[in-house]
């Protein structure tokens, strides 16, 4: 929740409370460096009484996300000339063996002693992965970044330089754990594949909060909103869902054997399983989430056309014969028959929503516009 209080401010605190004449002369002399020690390690239990009070609240828990962090590799001498640090080796900070996947490959020149900076991502999500960079004391020593292992080193070629090293000099950063996840398991309602993580965080929230229609109709706008799209709720003893006969009124009539290749929602028999006690939800049509499927003679020119204006969310570039390894922020890639996963997963999370909190025997049913 952002409460954590920083080492400046306990030191702040102890100016103000603690008599003059006995703190300023430690900071020109000898003793202040033990006092911003204690700040510094009260400091890390605010930030970890912080960190539980966030995690343990639906609104506020993270949905889990891995450390990223830059790594540079080097060597003493270019005795074995070029060679490529193959991504996929393991770096860690070895006090916990927090280790790191490089994401890129890194590549010595014939002379070179140190490559770029290439990307790692922590092994498992959580913030014990968000450790140190390169930190400069107080009195000019240079403390260098923590991750200093390579757990397993691959090469081109194999064993091309055994005597490579690892370091960084940001910290790692971005890691959480999947409290939300927990908190919704907890609750007996796991987390659909690919489901989002604020669809997810809204569809346990709502679970005490049942069984009347304003109660379900809320429920599922407030599932959708932040995609902008309003669903439809209908109540199957409406007439305007079943029409009318003979009506001059085209969009209430009910049409015998509607000719339509995809006929309205509305103007429908009452079936046995919706003749009593039923309602029906309509999902309008959605930009994409996270759409995997192509289209032939993709009028795109450039990537944020592959980007939703409503819902952010992106769809894959038409471009065949390209490699998982390829995809970025702003590219996603495709396949044959692809299918956006974000939005099956809203879609089936958003029916188990309906079936937890709906009355006992009432029946729904679910319609997606234009299928």
């Amino acid at each position: 929740m952002n409460t954590a209080i920083t080492k400046a401010q306990f030191l702040a605190l102890i100016d103000r409370t603690v008599d003059p004449s006995y703190i300023e002369p430690l900071k020109t002399g000898n003793g202040y460096e033990l006092i911003e020690g204690y700040a510094a390690i009260a400091e890390r239990v605010s930030l970890s009484a912080d960190r539980l009070d966030t995690c343990c609240f639906i609104r506020t828990a993270p949905a889990g996300s891995y450390s990223t962090v830059p790594v540079q590799f080097y060597r003493q001498n270019a005795l074995a000339g070029a060679v490529t640090v193959l991504a996929g080796t393991i770096v860690s900070y070895p006090i916990g063996n927090r280790q790191f996947v490089t994401q890129q490959d890194a590549a010595f020149g014939g002379g070179d002693l140190e490559t770029a900076f290439v990307i790692a991502q922590a092994v498992a999500q959580g913030y014990e992965w968000n450790i140190l960079g390169q930190q400069t004391a107080a009195d000019g020593e240079v403390i260098p970044g923590q991750i200093t292992d390579i757990e397993r080193l691959q090469e081109d070629p194999p064993y091309g330089d055994p005597t490579v090293q690892v370091r960084n000099i940001d910290p790692a950063t971005g890691g959480a754990p999947d409290s939300l996840d927990a908190l919704g398991s907890d609750r007996g309602m796991p987390r659909f594949p690919e489901e989002p993580a604020d669809a997810y965080r809204a569809r346990i929230a709502r679970l005490p909060h049942v069984v009347t229609p304003v109660a379900l109709k809320e429920a599922i706008s407030t599932l959708f909103a932040p995609y902008g799209v309003a669903p439809t709720f209908i109540e199957t003893w409406e007439p305007s869902f079943v029409g009318y006969w003979d009506t001059p009124t085209a969009n209430k009539a009910f049409i015998y054997d509607d000719p339509r290749p995809r006929p309205p929602t509305r103007g429908r028999f009452l079936g046995d399983d919706l003749y009593a006690g039923a309602f029906i939800v309509v999902i309008p049509v959605m930009q994409p989430l996270s759409m995997r499927g192509m289209c032939y003679d993709d009028p795109a020119r450039t990537s944020g056309e592959w980007v939703s204006p409503l819902t952010g969310g992106r769809r894959a570039s038409s471009c065949y014969d390209i490699t998982p390894s390829s995809e970025s922020p702003e590219l996603l890639v495709g396949c044959y028959d692809g299918q956006d996963t974000e939005f099956n997963g809203l879609i089936f999370g958003s029916m188990d929503l309906l079936q937890n909190i709906k009355a006992g025997g009432v029946a729904f049913a679910y319609v997606l516009a234009g299928t």
